[in-house]
Parts: C-alpha cells; structure tokens; sequence
C-alpha cells in the first residue's frame, strides 16, 4: 500500500501531476484550481512535518503591523506569502476557488496587484485571431484579474512551484 504521508511525497505524486496536467491543458479553470490548492497547501505539509524547525524561528507581519513569531500553520502561510507575492495570490486563487467570495482584507494588509476577492477573478478570455506574422489562432489560457493587466495563472504557477524548489533546500526543509 502507498501512502503520502510526507511534503515531498505530497510534492512529487499531487502537486506537480496537478500542475503538469494544467500546464497541457491551459484553458481548464477546473486543473487551474487544482494547481493552486495544491501548490499553497504544500505550506501545510511542510509546516506539519518541519514543525520542530520553523515555530519561533519564522516571523510574519500581522495586519496591526506587529510581528509575530510563526506558531500554526496559518501564520506560515502569512511569513510565506509576504516574502513571495505570487504565493499570496496562489493562496487567493486556492481559497476563492473553494469559498467562492474571500472577505474583505482587514485594513492594514497590504496583498498584491492581482489579489482574488471571487472565483470569477480567475478566468478564461476567448480566443481571438492574431493578426501578426503568425496568423494563428489565439484560444486563450486562464487568467487571474490584476490592475493593470491580468497575469497568466501558468506563470503564476511556474513561479510559484520554482519558489519551492529554492526555498525547500535553502530552509533545510
């Protein structure tokens, strides 16, 4: 019996099978989505099992602006997100996409150009036709809405996995 029961396992066998099946079908909001639960759930996973080597030795900034020292898995993503803001929009598109409409951030938080508030933030256009030498046809991929361009979710994603793998080795995770 196989089982998943720790970050790189989760890493190798859900995370890069959802973003790879993504990355071969870039119109699929659905595969989209999935990419981003599971790229912003990997903070869990390695919170859980670096418990010992990250509480009290990682700090966030709360919305008041004091710091914090990171102690749940929640103030990990926090300390995350504010170092790599396309994981604070992972993390947006991850939630919105389960809870439909995000609330409000609390005053003080300072969230990235591109931030969701709703799961309609994340978006496939319709194709055009490209006038230019190629003359191909431009079916669209998916996009999240920012100001003052959307940003295309397949670089977010690449960025995003390419954070963990500097990140994972540098920490000592």
């Amino acid at each position: 019996m196989r089982k998943i029961d720790t970050y790189v396992l989760y890493k190798s066998d859900i995370l890069e099978p959802d973003l790879n099946d993504f990355l071969n079908d870039r119109r699929d909001l659905r595969k989209a989505w999935h990419s981003a639960i599971s790229l912003f759930h990997l903070s869990d996973w390695i919170f859980t099992t670096n418990k010992d080597k990250i509480v009290g030795n990682y700090t966030y900034r709360q919305d008041s602006g004091l710091v914090k020292a990171v102690s749940k898995t929640e103030h990990f993503a926090n300390y995350i997100g504010q170092r790599f803001p396309d994981f604070q929009i992972i993390r947006g598109v991850a939630h919105s996409s389960k809870h439909l409409r995000l609330r409000a951030p609390p005053v003080g938080r300072n969230n990235p150009s591109g931030m969701p508030s709703d799961a309609a933030n994340s978006f496939v256009p319709d194709g055009s036709f490209s006038t230019g030498f190629s003359g191909a046809f431009d079916i669209g991929e998916v996009m999240i809405e920012a100001d003052p361009t959307p940003i295309a979710f397949a670089a977010l994603a690449k960025s995003v996995l390419k954070m963990w793998n500097d990140i994972i080795p540098a920490e000592g995770w």
